[in-house]
């Protein structure tokens, strides 16, 4: 799907998990939410609590959790404003992007849209089939998510069924465990996920055209030089 919705995003901190060990999937969700309503110049906002239970599927009372934990790990700032709460969200580097479409997906549940947005950062894209692809098993994916694998293998099962994921058995075996390595491909373009790719060709281009701007600064930069070493050796001939 490549309609405004789809392009249009929101952008969740890079591996807010790992550097937080007791943040889940599920305070992403919110965050991402959250987020969804911040002003771009002032970086906050003030959604109900409510709305934002609504909106991300979530009850008040996890969504209240969630909060919390969004404030103790330093990614938003909440102050009073009247009866509500305006949110202020802070600086941060590294971010992954998510469409305002696989956020309204009504085809994903809260868990598995949770799972989704923790999980993207490991994912390997592959722009020739809009694929994300993850190596990590059930175990070492928990250690980085938050959750347990039992978890982890349920959600696995559930977006088999609705064909957002499958799973392949490689012919490489795991080096510690001997076992063959599973991949999960997740179908990020049926999840109406496609926005990873448009803003990685958006990139490829920019970067290639700035390679081009600098290769024509060097350009100039040699044919300076070769003018100024030619007005000295004229002027050494006028002498």
């Amino acid at each position: 799907m490549d309609n405004e919705l789809t392009k249009r995003h929101i952008q969740v901190p890079n591996d807010m998990t790992e550097q937080n060990s007791y943040l889940k999937p599920a305070d992403i969700l919110i965050y991402a939410t959250i987020k969804r309503h911040m002003d771009k110049e002032t970086k906050t906002c003030y959604p109900s609590l409510a709305t934002i239970s609504q909106e991300s599927g979530a009850s008040v009372n996890t969504v209240k959790s969630s909060i919390q934990n969004l404030i103790n790990s330093k990614y938003i700032e909440v102050t009073s404003r009247g009866r509500g709460k305006l949110y202020t969200f802070l600086k941060w580097d590294k971010f992954e992007p998510f469409s305002y479409s696989f956020l309204d997906n009504k085809k994903l549940t809260f868990k598995e849209k949770a799972y989704i947005l923790a999980a993207q950062q490991y994912m390997f894209k592959k722009e020739d089939t809009q694929d994300g692809i993850i190596t990590y098993d059930n175990v070492e994916l928990s250690k980085r998510l938050n959750i347990s694998p039992t978890t982890i293998s349920r959600l696995n099962d559930s977006l088999i069924i609705k064909n957002f994921l499958k799973i392949n058995t490689l012919s490489q075996r795991n080096p510690e465990t001997g076992l063959q390595i599973k991949e999960k491909v997740f179908h990020l373009s049926k999840i109406e996920q496609a926005i990873v790719f448009i803003l990685k060709n958006h990139e490829e281009r920019l970067k290639n055209t700035e390679a081009k701007v600098e290769d024509n600064s060097n350009e100039i930069s040699l044919l300076k030089e070769k003018i100024a070493e030619l007005e000295k050796r004229l002027n050494e001939k006028e002498i």
